[in-house]
């Protein structure tokens, strides 16, 4: 069903029928728990520590020799709840920065499929066009910049790999607003 068809349906309910609804879906459904409880009591610093404490049991999920059985799905659905939850532009390139940080320092402690590789260099491109979106390039560069030089964090491949990541998507963010412009 596409959202448009539900607005048409949930302007048919009654006020009753909507409180019904939304009791039905709570009790049904762990995400709109929590949805829910965060539209009533929103607190961004718990949501943003819970999901990214997701994103790093994930990681450390293992296999026999140190092999990461991390689901980079997980990582991304987590990434897409944080941002439907309506924290901002800024939360959310914050929130897809940490994961990139826990991806990029965990690199060294196991070994990651070429999949989980990949998929830092598209979290790096995520995050320079939700900072471009939100009207923060810059600040998107800068800390990408200081992440690709922070020897503590990452093995030298990894740090090369985001550099590299952030260079495509820069330019791919540069043909498109070229191509904008008459």
């Amino acid at each position: 069903m596409s959202k448009a068809t539900l607005k048409k349906e949930l302007q048919n309910f009654d006020r009753e029928q909507l409180v019904e609804l939304i009791l039905a879906s709570y009790d049904s459904s762990k995400e709109a728990k929590d949805f829910y409880e965060f539209f009533i009591n929103p607190d961004p610093n718990k949501l943003f520590e819970d999901k990214l404490n997701i994103v790093i049991k994930e990681m450390q999920r293992t296999r026999r020799g140190g092999y990461s059985k991390g689901r980079v799905s997980i990582i991304r659905n987590t990434i897409k709840t944080i941002a439907g939850y309506g924290v901002g532009a800024e939360m959310h390139a914050d929130f897809i920065l940490s994961c990139i940080r826990v991806m990029a320092g965990l690199e060294k402690y196991y070994y990651y499929s070429d999949t989980q590789k990949n998929a830092i260099g598209r979290l790096v491109d995520d995050y320079l066009n939700v900072c471009n979106s939100g009207g923060m390039l810059q600040k998107g560069i800068d800390e990408i910049d200081v992440l690709t030089r922070d020897e503590v964090l990452a093995r030298s491949a990894v740090r090369s790999m985001i550099k590299l990541a952030a260079n495509t998507a820069l330019e791919k963010i540069a043909a498109k607003e070229a191509t904008r412009k008459p």
